[in-house]
C-alpha cells in the first residue's frame, strides 16, 4: 500500500453525511436481511404445514378406502349369498313344482335344500341316510299294500 504524500484530509460535512450514508446502507442491508429470514422461516414454517396437511389428507383418504373397500366386499359377499340362495331348491321350487326340482323322489324341501346346498356338508350324511329311509319306507309300504 503506497501511502499517500500530503497533509491528512479533515473530516468535514461532505465526509460526515458519506459515512451516516453509508452506516444507513448497511442498516438496512441488515435489517432487509433478517426481514428475508423471517419470511423463509415462514414459508418454511408454512410449507411444513402444508406437508403435514397432506399426510393428513391422504391417511384419511387411505381410512376411507380402506372402509369403503371392506364395505364393497361385505357387499359381495351378501350378493353372492343371496344368489346362492335364490338358486337353491326352495327358492327354484315357487317357480315350479317342488318334485320337478327334486326330480321327483322328494317332496320335503328341507331334505332337498340339504342334499343340493354345497354350503351344509355337514347335513350330507343325514341326508343320504334320510333319503334312504324314505325310499326303503316308500319299498317296504308299497310291498305292505301290494300283499
Amino acid at each position: 500500500m503506497e501511502k499517500k504524500s500530503g497533509r491528512p484530509r479533515m473530516i468535514g460535512p461532505q465526509t460526515k453525511r458519506t459515512f451516516q450514508a453509508e452506516d444507513c446502507r448497511k442498516r438496512k442491508l441488515k435489517e432487509a436481511a433478517l426481514e428475508g429470514d423471517e419470511k423463509i422461516k415462514r414459508m418454511q414454517h408454512d410449507f411444513d404445514e402444508g406437508k403435514n396437511r397432506i399426510a393428513q389428507l391422504e391417511r384419511m383418504i387411505q381410512m376411507i378406502h380402506q372402509e369403503w373397500k371392506l364395505k364393497y366386499q361385505k357387499l359381495e359377499r351378501e350378493l353372492t349369498m343371496v344368489k346362492r340362495a335364490l338358486q337353491r331348491p326352495t327358492y327354484l321350487g315357487m317357480q315350479g313344482s317342488l318334485e320337478q326340482n327334486y326330480n321327483g323322489s322328494y317332496s320335503d324341501p328341507e331334505m332337498g335344500f340339504a342334499r343340493l346346498d354345497p354350503q351344509m356338508v355337514h347335513h350330507q350324511g343325514y341326508d343320504t341316510s334320510a333319503q334312504h329311509q324314505n325310499s326303503y319306507a316308500l319299498w317296504r309300504s308299497k310291498k305292505c299294500l301290494s300283499q
